[in-house]
């Protein structure tokens, strides 16, 4: 009986402690799990936190830059061109600094920056209506040069860098201007479109050493001199026209690609007795992309890189010569000038 009762107390020991180490057991599991609910709770205040403080401060940024955008307004309206000049460095300030920010989203910094192009690209139009009812047009000259060249260095990807903003993408519309400055474009390659429909170009107007994707300018006037391309660098851009009326034009070892084909139409410019366009070592390409879709340049649907970039380096070239109308309109009767020279060499 004894030896039985030792025994059952043995057991009952055992069972009591066995009992306590699995409540022990428990218990610290419980803990665990609350110290760990606890950390994740704790953890997700931090995040929310973290993210409240974030988007505070993408409101204040935003906030910001917008606030800044309307003051740069009131600047470009005033009568005061020194005060004008300022803010067109204060804008192109404001794009670079968007361009980099950290708490503006990608397609925030898009739009404010096509906001701060389309500006100064209405600024150029402003500049030049003033400059006729105003006695001293080298003011309103200034100021479209500088906007012009701000655009341009940011249009160019042979000037991209951390600290410029990205506007080799951008539509440049500098249509509808009259241009009372001289434009030089040198060493300028972009990918974007650059309208110059229906602008007056005052002064001389130079690219060479120069890639642009697209050039709208069939419907723009140039009084004084268009040179393009020279002999030592090659130019190229894409366009389906050349400008309908020149005073003079030289165009130079320039490969011009076109998506149709090619009109030159010969008429004289409006303010002066002769106009003549040169043509001089040119090559006219036509776009004729017949790549199939497994094609590097169909990386982007149906749209043929190469055109873009206006080279080609597939197995199929996406370019053919392209053919050249020319058509004379300057026995018209409403030609009164003399009728322009035309020379392809």
């Amino acid at each position: 009986m004894a030896l039985c009762a030792t025994i059952a107390g043995a057991g009952f020991a055992f069972s009591t402690w066995q009992q306590r180490s699995h409540d022990n057991a428990v218990r610290e599991q419980d803990k665990l799990r609350q110290e760990q609910a606890e950390s994740r709770a704790r953890e997700d205040r931090e995040k929310q936190r973290d993210l409240d403080e974030t988007r505070r401060l993408e409101q204040i940024e935003r906030d910001e830059y917008w606030k800044r955008r309307e003051q740069i307004y009131q600047l470009l309206g005033s009568e005061n061109p020194g005060l004008r000049l300022g803010a067109v460095a204060l804008l192109a300030e404001l794009a670079d600094s968007a361009a980099h920010s950290t708490h503006l989203n990608e397609t925030e910094k898009q739009h404010l920056q096509r906001h701060i192009i389309d500006t100064l690209c209405l600024q150029v139009r402003h500049e030049g209506q003033a400059a006729n009812a105003s006695k001293n047009s080298n003011e309103h000259s200034k100021i479209q040069q500088l906007i012009i060249e701000t655009i341009l260095e940011r249009a160019n990807v042979n000037k991209m860098n951390n600290f410029l903003a990205n506007w080799s993408h951008h539509k440049i519309d500098l249509s509808d201007s009259n241009i009372i400055t001289s434009v030089y474009i040198s060493d300028f390659t972009t990918l974007s479109l650059i309208n110059f429909n229906g602008s007056h170009f005052f002064k001389p107007v130079t690219i060479h050493r120069s890639t642009i994707y697209r050039l709208l300018w069939q419907t723009a006037t140039f009084d004084s001199f268009l040179t393009v391309g020279d002999f030592e660098h090659p130019t190229k851009f894409g366009t389906d026209g050349f400008p309908h009326r020149i005073d003079r034009a030289n165009i130079h070892n320039t490969t011009i690609i076109t998506s149709r084909a090619y009109a030159i139409y010969r008429s004289p410019s409006t303010n002066t007795a002769m106009s003549g366009l040169e043509l001089k070592s040119c090559i006219f390409l036509e776009e004729d992309c017949k790549c199939p879709t497994s094609c590097y340049c169909k990386c982007k649907g149906d749209t043929c890189l190469c055109n873009i970039h206006l080279e080609c380096k597939c197995e199929k070239q996406c370019f053919t010569y392209g053919e050249i109308d020319i058509e004379d309109d300057t026995s018209s009767p409403s030609s009164t000038k003399q009728n322009p020279t035309l020379d392809i060499l």
